[in-house]
């Protein structure tokens, strides 16, 4: 908790805390449960604590040692870290961590995080195993709606709207009413859900 704490109030990584904090995690590693080793992988890799190889050493090694034990939220948590802390040379570890759960165990939110932090460690990776969830599409529906977005900057009655960060195109005629069912029913068989954050702001479109 203490870890979390001052993750959050972004205390620096040369703060004096840390290595305190890292000298006392890396004594228990091997006893702590999972969800709390999973958090705090996280937050070395949030504060970038990736020069403490004593610290490193001991989650990872508690990971290895529990694979059992991990839940998909742990995933997340762990795969991130690798991404934060640039832990390009462990892939066995990546690709046993990613086969943990089959992909309908994980929410829309953290599917996202997981694409994220995979392809900053191997982006290959990334395009073959979790790019299909997000880009699932009827081959013929994908056609057409690309062939529409290809189309829109030479049509006439295109407009643009607003003055805000994310730009808004009208355009009169672009899907069909049927078109726009099915991708409504696409987007709900994949589990799209809406997630409220009042630490983090995003900007979205809406078509």
């Amino acid at each position: 908790m203490a870890a979390w704490c001052c993750s959050t109030l972004r205390l620096p990584a040369a703060h004096a805390v840390w290595p305190a904090l890292a000298r006392r995690v890396a004594s228990v590693a091997k006893d702590l449960p999972m969800s709390d080793v999973g958090m705090l992988c996280f937050v070395a890799g949030r504060m970038g604590l990736k020069d403490d190889e004593a610290l490193l050493g001991a989650l990872f090694g508690r990971v290895r040692e529990g694979m059992e034990e991990l839940q998909p939220q742990d995933v997340v948590n762990l795969v991130s870290s690798m991404a934060r802390l640039d832990l390009r040379e462990e892939e066995s570890l990546l690709t046993s961590l990613l086969g943990k759960f089959q992909e309908s165990r994980f929410s829309a939110e953290e599917w996202l995080r997981l694409t994220w932090a995979v392809s900053k460690l191997k982006r290959q990776l990334a395009e073959e195993r979790l790019y299909p969830r997000l880009i699932r599409a009827p081959a013929e529906m994908a056609r057409r709606v690309h062939e529409r977005l290809a189309a829109l900057a030479k049509k006439p009655n295109a407009q643009l709207c607003g003055s805000g960060e994310v730009p808004l195109v009208l355009c009169r005629g672009f899907a069909t009413a049927e078109e726009c069912r099915e991708l409504r029913r696409i987007a709900e068989r994949q589990g799209w859900e809406r997630s409220e954050n009042v630490v983090r702001e995003v900007h979205v479109a809406v078509l």
